[in-house]
């Protein structure tokens, strides 16, 4: 996968934290040593919590890529998530167990290109091939997954594409995942946050 291989498949991994100061952080560490979700932890607490995460988001992805193959026909899921965050740079954090990954997709034959909104920093993703993806995948037209601005001008719906599809596909995947985990210890839930989704395994 593109985006994988320019981050380095080395580098998609989880990294324990590390709590080493500088001469002057005095600081920051008597903050990090008053937070209860870091002042215990230790690798081999990190090491099991990963272990768990990766093995409950490996049967998530089944149940994404099965229920957007179901739903959304020509919704692409790649096979692997990219992890991200401090989780994975290894730094000081709010909460240690707390892992996050971008789940990376396409629509077949979808032709995007980046223009300027009107806030400042705001990138607007215009398809260019709108039309021609109208007809052949009705649920885009269903869900309101392209906005039209102009005659022949479209836009991704960032939020339409995570309410109206991705809740449904992660909702579908909470019913699958939890059936699979119903004799362990864990059960998976979620919250909506667009444009994120909060997984928690309880």
């Amino acid at each position: 996968m593109e985006t994988l291989s320019r981050l380095g498949a080395f580098m998609n991994n989880w990294r324990t934290p590390l709590f080493n100061f500088g001469s002057n952080e005095h600081d920051l560490q008597n903050l990090i040593s008053r937070n209860e979700h870091l002042q215990n932890i230790n690798p081999a607490d990190f090491e099991e919590n990963s272990r768990t995460t990766d093995e409950i988001l490996r049967i998530v992805m089944q149940g994404i890529r099965r229920f957007a193959g179901e739903q959304f026909e020509g919704l692409v899921i790649h096979d692997q998530l990219i992890k991200f965050g401090s989780s994975r740079e290894g730094l000081k954090v709010i909460d240690a167990l707390e892992f996050d990954s971008i789940l990376v997709f396409d629509i077949n034959g979808l032709e995007l290109e980046p223009v300027l909104g009107n806030t400042l920093g705001l990138v607007r993703l215009q398809v260019n091939n709108a039309e021609e993806l109208l007809e052949k995948y009705p649920w885009i037209k269903k869900y309101g997954v392209f906005k039209q601005v102009f005659r022949n001008k479209y836009l991704i719906n960032s939020r339409n594409l995570h309410l109206k599809v991705f809740e449904s596909i992660i909702d579908k995947t909470r019913e699958l995942v939890n059936e699979m985990l119903r004799d362990t210890e864990y059960s998976f839930d979620r919250i909506a946050k667009p444009p994120t989704i909060n997984i928690r395994i309880l």
